[in-house]
């Protein structure tokens, strides 16, 4: 695996960019790729990165990887039986299946979508034909509006909690019901996969009515400016099956962390390390699907934060895998990053 002498991971432990230090260790401790996946992952990315003897090269090749096989194709790699069917929920004795009616939660950053309400202005969606008009700022100069300015405009009653979570005001929104069908139409011609979700009966459990806390529950970057940020719920029997992720399905993404042999979800990584340790939450990654405003339990704007620093939050996920398995310094063949 990424073991092999032409990869340059063992070398990057001791890389002064702890990013590049954990995706070395991420991807030597990944016992979740398989064999044939991992000559998937070879066989796509010969092409572009013939020799990986660096860090940028390697991170070349999974970023290509990612986009080819996973992220821009009806056909993602962790839906192949024949390369991934070891982490299928619900296919294989150690991943037992979830019930149907259990619920499922994901967040989505509505502040990176501009590509999708630029491509709905040209599909002549009304409610986004005004979306990239230069309009008059109060400096007297015209410019478009960002994402996020253009959402202000129509979505300005969740600025205020208990808006945020008023479930009858978010089930009736008319922008946001059709901004959900025109996400539905478009996966049709511009997948984007997966979908990163746990579930609802864990994430209910935890402060879930602070929206600036839905993003490090969930191990996901935080913006570096003000976002909008919409909460959808929605049942298992809808995602189409669930598989474990692997760290070449986040992709060049240091704020995930591999699990133990003996986890059967993935376990995303609180990057908020001021938090005391409660419990782990679920991981699980699926295909996009349909989202209608029945799903909508949450929607809000926060204010950016800096990208956290890395070592005090792997620390802390550490010793709860540790708490939670007890066989992670076994697992461990080499020493963490955080800890050197």
């Amino acid at each position: 695996m990424f073991d092999e002498p032409n990869y340059p991971c063992v070398t990057m432990l001791a890389d002064a960019d702890h990013e590049v230090a954990t995706m070395g260790w991420n991807l030597l401790h990944d016992c979740r790729i398989s064999a044939p996946r991992f000559e998937e992952f070879k066989r796509s990315t010969s092409a572009v990165s013939p020799s990986i003897r660096d860090a940028i090269s390697l991170q070349d090749a999974v970023n290509h990887y990612c986009d080819r096989r996973v992220h821009f194709t009806f056909s993602p790699d962790f839906l192949s039986s024949r390369i991934n069917s070891n982490n299928f929920h619900g296919k294989s004795d150690p991943l037992p299946a979830l019930h149907g009616s259990k619920l499922l939660v994901r967040v989505l950053n509505l502040g990176r979508l501009g590509f999708v309400f630029n491509q709905a202005k040209h599909a002549g969606v009304a409610e986004f034909a005004g979306y990239g008009t230069p309009e008059r700022q109060p400096d007297g100069r015209w410019r478009p509006l960002s994402a996020v300015e253009w959402l202000d405009k129509h979505l300005r009653e969740f600025t205020i909690p208990p808006a945020h979570i008023d479930q009858n005001r978010l089930w009736r929104h008319g922008f946001l019901a059709v901004l959900l069908r025109y996400l539905n139409v478009l996966r049709k011609t511009d997948p984007f996969q997966p979908v990163w979700a746990t579930l609802w009966s864990d994430f209910s459990r935890l402060d879930w009515k602070q929206p600036e806390r839905w993003l490090a529950l969930l191990g996901v970057r935080p913006s570096s400016s003000p976002t909008w940020l919409l909460l959808l719920r929605f049942p298992v029997r809808e995602a189409g099956g669930l598989v474990r992720p692997t760290q070449i399905d986040a992709g060049w993404y240091p704020e995930h962390f591999p699990v133990p042999p003996l986890a059967t979800t993935g376990h995303p990584m609180e990057l908020d390390a001021a938090q005391p340790e409660r419990f782990l939450l679920p991981e699980y990654i699926h295909q996009q699907i349909d989202h209608f405003p029945a799903h909508l339990v949450g929607c809000a704007k926060v204010g950016g934060r800096p990208k956290p620093d890395l070592p005090p939050p792997q620390r802390r996920h550490h010793a709860m895998l540790n708490n939670a398995y007890g066989d992670v310094a076994a697992w461990s063949r080499y020493r963490h990053p955080a800890f050197v």
